[in-house]
């Protein structure tokens, strides 16, 4: 009953492997219904807390690692729980099971409803600090860009940031190297290969339409060329001799 407006999903990077993952449901047509909701969600996480807590080797601070706290959003405010071993020394780490350099941050779980009735649940680290300043997607220059070969196709839009796309590509497999140790040579040939055919592109939109009884989709790739071995030179000079 509080699903019957628009909501978006985003997937955004963080720092550590895990990527921050956010979920928006307008609910203003039924926000009790939705705190319903939120309220068994608070539930599992605190059942869950607990038992992570209890389960966690002595040596480690439990009440440190691993939190469940309130945040403010604005005006709004917020449950958050937050699993930290950022500050753990390799050997820490290693008693606890944990690889070494994968967890450089905190993962952290937001869920609530906001005080303009939007449900959340995300796990962007720092969601809280972030919230008042990021770009608004109304506001990003690429995506008003996009809009603009899309004038027929106002629903259901989604955007790809290439760019980003590649930056969390790589370091999700800086991650991994971490782990199981660096790619063979023929695997880094191949990797950087399949690389160099996504860096031209900017970024990929897409939305729909009704048209009868169907939906139909458009999709927009946008691709640069990339800069020429003469053009990269020119530039570096320019920049010395500044």
């Amino acid at each position: 009953s509080w699903m019957d407006k628009g909501f978006a999903m985003v997937m955004q990077p963080n720092k550590s492997i895990i990527p921050g993952i956010s979920f928006y449901v307008d609910a203003q047509s039924d926000p009790e219904s939705a705190q319903k909701v939120l309220a068994v969600i608070d539930a599992g996480m605190t059942q869950a807390v607990e038992s992570m807590k209890q389960n966690m080797p002595k040596e480690l601070d439990a009440d440190t690692i691993l939190r469940k706290d309130t945040v403010n959003l604005g005006d709004s405010e917020i449950d958050r729980v937050s699993f930290d071993v950022s500050t753990l020394s390799e050997e820490e780490l290693l008693n606890a099971g944990l690889p070494s350099g994968v967890f450089i941050e905190p993962i952290e779980i937001y869920y609530g409803l906001t005080d303009q009735d939007y449900f959340l649940f995300s796990t962007y680290t720092g969601l809280d600090t972030k919230y008042e300043t990021a770009v608004r997607v109304a506001d990003d220059e690429q995506i008003k860009e996009a809009q603009t070969y899309l004038k027929d196709y106002p629903y259901q839009i989604s955007y790809i940031s290439i760019e980003e796309t590649i930056k969390y590509v790589n370091n999700f497999v800086s991650f991994i190297e971490l782990v199981e140790g660096p790619m063979d040579e023929e695997a880094q040939a191949t990797f950087d290969k399949v690389m160099s055919y996504f860096e031209p592109m900017k970024y990929i939109v897409g939305s729909s339409r009704k048209a009868d009884n169907v939906a139909e989709g458009m999709m927009f790739v946008k691709i640069e060329q990339p800069a020429t071995t003469e053009e990269v030179r020119e530039e570096a000079e320019e920049v010395a001799a500044e």
